[in-house]
């Protein structure tokens, strides 16, 4: 299984010409020794990392003959994931790894197939995980129907402050297990949590059990109850492990950054066999998402001092990687560009604003834009900021900002709201999403058809499934188009779904007159400057893993001014990592927002927080162009 340098050369002379992809594939010495060996890896923005990882997997799939062992390789998100398998199947060889016996996947579906999901079905019939109004209406069911539970509502009205019925059912909503001994927690309104132990003998405890136990006989898990239930798992059959391990003799745990502590602890009690090779890669600069959710972040990968750095990067010059070094909280060092000089040498400026003249931000970096790119060529141009709470909102910049709009469409609630996504998601992906939509409905109604698992092969066991992909591609590729037309479409999307009352429907199938869709629908967060061109505006945590040609960022606050806070780091002014938890996550998303562009990076600070030394040094001694507005 050892993967040599002729291993790897004849990987590169592959991908050398027509099998290119788009670009060849080079390794230095530092990637090369990470492609051969199995040490934590940290990679800069831009360095390349998902092409190592599936560099090292089309050679361990062209070296593998087990028939029932496998590679396990294991992302933090679906998007990760689709990533690595993209550019495996570049190489014929990588279409091995697709299939039994090895798995590629999220860490949350690891724990779901191999540990949690068979543990359940034991007992209980899983139907769906939990989410939002699915959980929330069921939970709402639950209490009504049952004189014993309704106390719920008294005990934890002072607990949740004051909170109506129907915000206590929300939060009831979230009830999960936390632990393997199935201490059960859920989420205030504001994200904080509430725990009822184990130990406890309270009422408010039996209340809660009572209520889980019956969610669970319905069918219905939360998705973090996965990995109680999978601790629970190991603790009772310690053979678990080796079991796992002789299945899964090689492990390469991507986005290791963003592996909270649960996941992380988890991950140790299965992988712990010496004979397992353990490869984990990432960004600890990056990891601002580690502790979503009120999840405590790793310490094993994030706070290691002997990780294998890879620090030189194929994204932007380094007129951007000068600036952006300083911003590196495990101190990577000099981040070298593998881009010549002239690709990124526009002038990165810092626009300095105040109160007044704060809402002229994104037109003055548009009209940049168009100099530093009068052919039009670049297309992702975005500003982003950290936060969007307490006194420095986006919204300041662009009163029009609306957090809750997103290309993701994760929550639709109408099907044009689904089709009207301005082009930028795929069409499969907004499928799914349409037959999301019509699972709410048919849940809100009842139906035994609850998953969207079930409702495929309702449709396609269906005489009119034809009529009803044709609706949809007709959709997908026109549009909405007139009333008539879309009464005509969507009446062969209904013919064909399971028949519900129409007040479970509720405005899912309304057509949106065209200045209402334009207006609230399509615009995505896009800011339409007086030179015409179009700058997305998004929170850093949305953009994290893009690349853009352009990136401004936002100055905003949350408790304290984030870039005032930075600039003394970003100056040179302090050579050390700051200390504090708020100082460290503003450094790591300042530099996920930073990290971003091929050409071009900008900020924006307000001018009180710059002082007249400030702006001399950054300007003479670090190159940024100072421009006040």
């Amino acid at each position: 299984m050892r993967i040599s340098e002729a291993d790897i050369d004849a990987l590169e002379s592959y991908f050398s010409g027509d099998n290119s992809g788009g670009g060849a594939w080079k390794f230095d010495l530092k990637r090369r020794d990470a492609i051969k060996g199995w040490m934590d890896v940290q990679a800069c923005p831009g360095s390349g990392k998902t092409t190592l990882v599936a560099t090292k997997l089309i050679l361990l799939a062209q070296k593998w003959e087990h028939r029932n062992k496998g590679v396990c390789v294991l992302t933090h998100t679906n998007v990760a994931k689709h990533e690595i398998i993209e550019k495996m199947t570049l190489h014929p060889a990588g279409e091995r790894l697709l299939s039994y016996p090895h798995f590629i996947g999220t860490i949350q579906e690891f724990v779901n197939k191999f540990l949690g999901l068979p543990k359940v079905r034991g007992k209980y019939p899983f139907t769906s995980f939990s989410d939002g109004d699915v959980a929330k209406n069921f939970v709402g069911k639950i209490l009504a129907n049952n004189s014993d539970l309704r106390g719920l509502y008294r005990n934890l009205k002072r607990e949740l402050s004051g909170a109506s019925n129907d915000e206590i059912r929300s939060c009831l909503g979230t009830l999960h297990f936390s632990s393997e001994n199935l201490d059960l927690t859920f989420h205030r309104l504001n994200g904080s949590k509430v725990e009822s132990a184990t130990s406890s003998h309270s009422d408010r405890r039996k209340m809660l059990c009572s209520l889980k136990t019956k969610m669970m006989e319905e069918g219905l898990f939360n998705y973090r109850d996965m990995y109680a239930i999978a601790d629970r798992a190991i603790d009772q059959n310690t053979k678990l492990p080796s079991i796992l391990a002789t299945r899964f003799p090689c492990w390469i745990v991507d986005e290791m950054q963003d592996t909270q502590l649960h996941q992380d602890n988890l991950l140790q009690k299965i992988i712990h066999d010496s004979d397992v090779l353990l490869q984990r890669l990432g960004d600890p600069d990056q990891a601002i998402f580690d502790g979503i959710g009120g999840g405590q972040p790793n310490a094993s990968y994030n706070n290691s001092t002997t990780l294998h750095t890879i620090q030189n990067t194929h994204r932007f010059g380094s007129s951007i990687s000068q600036k952006i070094t300083r911003l590196s909280y495990n101190r990577i060092g000099e981040i070298q560009s593998e881009r010549p000089d002239a690709y990124s040498a526009h002038p990165h400026t810092i626009f300095v604003f105040d109160d007044t003249t704060q809402k002229n931000v994104l037109n003055a970096f548009s009209e940049l834009v168009a100099k530093c790119d009068p052919e039009g060529t670049w297309k992702q141009i975005k500003a982003v900021g950290a936060s969007n709470g307490q006194q420095g909102h986006i919204e300041k910049y662009w009163a029009d900002f609306n957090q809750g709009k997103s290309t993701s469409i994760d929550k639709p609630t109408r099907l044009i709201e689904i089709l009207e996504v301005d082009g930028c998601v795929e069409g499969a992906v907004i499928y799914k999403k349409i037959l999301d939509g019509i699972v709410v409905m048919l849940r809100s109604d009842g139906n035994a058809i609850n998953s969207r698992s079930k409702l495929d092969q309702h449709l396609k066991s269906h005489v009119n499934y034809g009529t009803f992909r044709r609706a949809i591609a007709s959709l997908l590729l026109d549009g909405a188009g007139t009333s008539e037309n879309w009464t005509a479409q969507t009446r062969d999307i209904q013919d064909v779904i399971p028949t519900i009352k129409a007040t479970s429907t509720g405005q899912f199938f309304d057509y949106a007159e065209s200045e209402h869709a334009s207006k609230s629908m399509a615009t995505n967060n896009k800011f339409r400057s007086t030179n015409g061109r179009e700058i997305e505006v998004a929170t850093i945590h949305s953009v994290k893993g893009e690349t853009h040609d352009a990136t401004l960022v936002l100055e905003t606050k949350h408790h304290d001014f984030d870039l005032e806070k930075m600039l003394p780091y970003l100056s040179g002014d302090i050579d050390s990592a700051p200390t504090g938890k708020r100082n460290i996550e503003r450094m790591r998303r300042l530099f996920v927002g930073a990290s971003r562009p091929r050409h071009l990076v900008c900020m924006a600070i307000h001018a009180d927080h710059l002082s007249n030394e400030l702006r001399a040094k950054l300007r003479d001694v670090h190159r940024w162009e100072i421009l006040e507005l």
